[in-house]
């Protein structure tokens, strides 16, 4: 008996092991290729900066936190540049899904949790971004998670002051974060369930409050030592702005009007599921024979493809609230009450304040929800066993089981996710067979992409030491923050992606920096569309007079043209893609 106890204990810890090591090989796999110069070259040039220029980094100063920990992993390893950065990512995303397991362990079996947290650490069809804020904010939040669980299990009120603690300090690696202040409503939640009073709450919560307040204590010691303090207060500002002005990608009216639109989408695909859950238990049927079985079940799998295929972030949002529902309503433990609610909280509100809401920030926002899908679906299949009649008649149904589904959700998503990252990498599409060219700079050494995007971005480079050296300030428009970090440049407009201003802090911006900077700036100008794709060049990319969208705002372009009138700029170097421009009196 101790000898089989013992070989289960080993297989079951080397199903982990293989599980943890063989997520950690397919990342790294996929960490060689794909070079985007928006997202990637945002976060990246705030970590370079951080320590050594924060005031040109100040717009990214509402995510203090994540320049903090992204800052320092530079310093320490000042050289590894892009790839290192997505090593970073890499650990703290395992780190987050090791949290999960440790989470949900107690109450899944592992056959079904590891492949679930598997599919939510692979839930976007292109790989990874480098270390970036939605990382640490998914890690900070399910720490965050497993220390409020266990404390209030445990009536550990030290678990529940670290709780706070690290949802505080969650708070300054993307502000909107603040809306996890809602798992405070656990303590309620947890001690109506217990039968206790108000009073048995008192102690729990204050511990709980104690920890937030302590982290907004630490946080102002660390920024008042580094002399940030002042940075992120004008960051702070700053972002009032850009909430409150129309033209901004984070107004708050867009950003509920979108967060509406993401849910109608949701629903959609809630009721889609209907359809291949009926499929599975009409599977179970006995007065079907095997043939038309197998054609049930090539059905289902037909349409999981195309679900995956089509689904975006939708689909697995849908997984997540059907999971939800379900364990609140067949399960009685207290323990699994408070997971459906904190995974609720996690998925609902994680998202708020986003600029692309659940499209942006959702893959790190299912990391209990969806896990809970996959046990959700044995407790409905069972609840239909126990409550329906066919399932006691000689010709009705079988038992269903979960099994047969869950084989063929995982097949059919693993189908469809190494199709999406043979054909792409993040806003750098093409299959990676022909992402074998470099970038020609020391903190790209390790990442390859297409021939065309090398040249590309390779022909700027080549040019920019003519004209400046690391440290200098550069301006660069409107759409490349990537050139910063590799020429190791300032940010001239204290953003490496002007883009993201409307057009009020735009102008506040460009006007500060002219009268703050002792220097005019080198400017290097695009002209193609790099968001997503790289796009053919564009005449009227920095025209004042074309169709003002999503990707170009003409009020911003004619500031932009006047700056360089006004301070009789010189272009000094131009192909199909770039301009650059020195000041008059430049060297």
């Amino acid at each position: 008996m101790r000898h089989t106890l013992k070989q289960f204990v080993t297989l079951h810890q080397k199903s982990v092991y293989f599980t943890f090591s063989a997520v950690i090989m397919l990342q790294m796999v996929l960490a060689f290729q794909g070079f985007d110069v928006c997202d990637d070259g945002f976060a990246a040039t705030f970590y370079q900066q951080f320590f050594n220029a924060p005031d040109s980094v100040e717009y990214n100063f509402v995510y203090w936190l994540s320049g903090l920990v992204g800052g320092i992993w530079y310093e320490l390893f000042p050289t590894g540049g892009i790839l290192w950065l997505r090593l970073l990512a890499i650990l703290v995303n395992t780190g987050t899904m090791y949290l999960a397991y440790r989470l949900l362990r107690p109450y899944m079996s592992l056959y079904l949790l590891l492949p679930a947290l598997t599919m939510a650490l692979f839930i976007n069809d292109f790989g990874f971004l480098l270390f970036y804020n939605n990382h640490l904010t998914a890690f900070l939040a399910m720490l965050s998670m497993l220390f409020l669980h266990r404390g209030l299990i445990h009536s550990n009120f030290t678990y529940l002051w670290i709780s706070g603690l690290l949802i505080g300090l969650n708070v300054f690696s993307r502000l909107p974060n603040l809306s996890q202040l809602v798992l405070i409503l656990a303590f309620p939640i947890w001690y109506g369930l217990k039968n206790g009073g108000i009073t048995t709450m008192i102690k729990p919560i204050s511990s709980f409050a104690l920890g937030f307040i302590s982290a907004l204590g630490v946080v102002t010691f660390v920024l008042l030592q580094l002399g940030q303090f002042e940075i992120m207060q004008r960051a702070m500002l700053s972002l009032v702005d850009l909430g409150s002005t129309e033209q901004s990608t984070h107004n708050v009216g867009d950003l509920l009007r979108d967060y509406l639109g993401h849910y109608k989408q949701v629903i959609k695909y809630c009721i889609l599921l209907i359809f291949p859950l009926t499929m599975t238990w009409l599977s179970t049927s006995k007065r079907i024979s095997t043939t038309v079985k197998v054609v049930l079940y090539v059905v289902i799998f037909v349409f999981l493809l195309f679900w995956f295929y089509r689904t975006e972030i939708y689909g697995f949002y849908a997984l997540g609230y059907f999971g939800l529902l379900a364990v609140m309503w067949l399960e009685k433990r207290k323990e699994m009450i408070l997971l459906v609610f904190m995974a609720f909280v996690m998925q609902f509100f994680l998202p708020f304040g986003s600029g692309g809401g659940i499209r942006s920030i959702g893959y790190a926002s299912l990391w209990l929800s969806l896990p809970l899908f996959f046990y959700a679906i044995q407790l409905v299949l069972a609840k239909l066993a126990s409550t329906s009649n066919l399932f006691q008649e000689p010709g009705g149904f079988k038992k269903p089981k979960a099994k047969a589904f869950i084989i063929l959700l995982l097949i059919s998503f693993s189908i469809v996710r190494s199709y999406s990252w043979f054909n792409q990498a993040y806003f750098d599409p093409g299959p990676r067979v022909e992402k074998v060219y470099g970038i020609k700079s020391k903190y790209a050494r390790g990442v390859f992409t297409t021939k065309e995007r090398a040249e590309i971005i390779n022909g700027l480079l080549v040019e920019l030491p003519s004209y400046i050296q690391p440290n200098d300030y550069l301006l660069v428009y409107d759409k490349s923050p990537m050139v910063h970090f590799l020429t190791q440049t300032r940010p001239y407009m204290y953003n490496s992606w002007p883009w993201i201003y409307d057009t009020l802090s735009f102008e506040k911006k460009l006007e500060q920096a002219a009268k703050k900077r002792l220097d005019l700036p080198v400017v290097v100008v695009q002209k193609f569309e790099t968001i997503k794709r790289f796009s053919k060049p564009q005449k009227e990319y920095v025209s004042s007079t074309a169709e003002d969208n999503f990707f170009h705002n003409n009020k911003i372009a004619a500031m932009m043209n006047t700056f360089l009138k006004d301070h009789s700029y010189q272009k000094m170097w131009s192909n199909d893609y770039y301009d650059l421009y020195i000041p008059a009196g430049a060297n």
